[in-house]
This record gives C-alpha cells, sequence and structure tokens, in this order.
C-alpha cells in the first residue's frame, strides 16, 4: 500500500534538499572536457574530474613535465643529428644497391640527397615535437587560474 507524501517532503519525512537562494554552484578549477580527455593520466583525471586543487596541480605538473621532456628530446635529437641523418641515408642506399641487384629501372631506384633528407628530418622531427606538445599546452591554457578583476 502507497502512501503519499507532501510535496516538500521526500522519504521517510525528510525534507528536501532544495537549492536556497543566493547559493553560488560549484565551479571546477578544470573544465571538465580537460579532465575527461586527461584519463590516460588516471589518478589526476579523477582527481581534477572531481574538483580538487590537487587534480589541477597533478595536471598541470605532468603538462610542465611532458613540455620539458620535448624541449631535451628535441635537443637530443639536434646533438645527434648527423648520425641519424647517415643512418638514414645508408637505409636509403642500401635500397638503392637492392633495386639495382633487381634490375629495376631507374624510377624504381629510390634516391635522396643528403640535403633533401636533412630537410625532411628536421620537418618530421619539429612536427613531431609541435604534435607532442599541443595537449600539454592546451591543458596549460585552460586551467591557468581566472583573476579575480
Amino acid at each position: 500500500m502507497m502512501t503519499e507524501q507532501p510535496s516538500d517532503q521526500s522519504f521517510d519525512g525528510m525534507t528536501s534538499l532544495a537549492s536556497e537562494p543566493g547559493v553560488v554552484a560549484w565551479e571546477p578549477d578544470v573544465p571538465q572536457w580537460v579532465a575527461v580527455v586527461s584519463i590516460w593520466l588516471i589518478v589526476a583525471g579523477a582527481g581534477a574530474a572531481g574538483g580538487s586543487s590537487w587534480g589541477r596541480t597533478a595536471i598541470r605538473s605532468w603538462a610542465w613535465i611532458r613540455i620539458l621532456l620535448a624541449v631535451i628530446s628535441l635537443i637530443g635529437v639536434f646533438y645527434w643529428f648527423d648520425e641519424v641523418l647517415s643512418g638514414s641515408l645508408q637505409a636509403v642506399q642500401s635500397q638503392m644497391d637492392q633495386a639495382i641487384a633487381e634490375n629495376a629501372t631507374p624510377a624504381e631506384t629510390p634516391t635522396i640527397t643528403e640535403s633533401a633528407m636533412r630537410a625532411i628530418l628536421t620537418i618530421w622531427v619539429v612536427s613531431m615535437s609541435v604534435a607532442i606538445c599541443i595537449w600539454p599546452v592546451i591543458v596549460l591554457a585552460v586551467t591557468r587560474r581566472k583573476s579575480n578583476a
């Protein structure tokens, strides 16, 4: 048998938890879409999704570390660039030798100059470094503190 309760009360006679006038809704420091996309950072993403300040700090720390590692990697690649370039040229040369051994036509024989290979590798390394830094930069931009002005 069901009984009807008054509209201002909920189950077992408890009053409803309607918001009081003048109460401001909670706004997290981290936008929820950033928290969701950052979920592979499981602990930080969960903390940020829950609105904790440590979650925001963890996500921002990860972003700074990721950018720092990208810069260090970029410096390292250019430090060993000549070795990478010579290795790449040797790989192309071996492909050329194999094509010649198989009586390939000149159009089927891979050729590349050192300057072209240098340009290709430079564009590749810079493009990958930028791509790696896109998400950390977005995270840093949208999680910065709002001014009180």
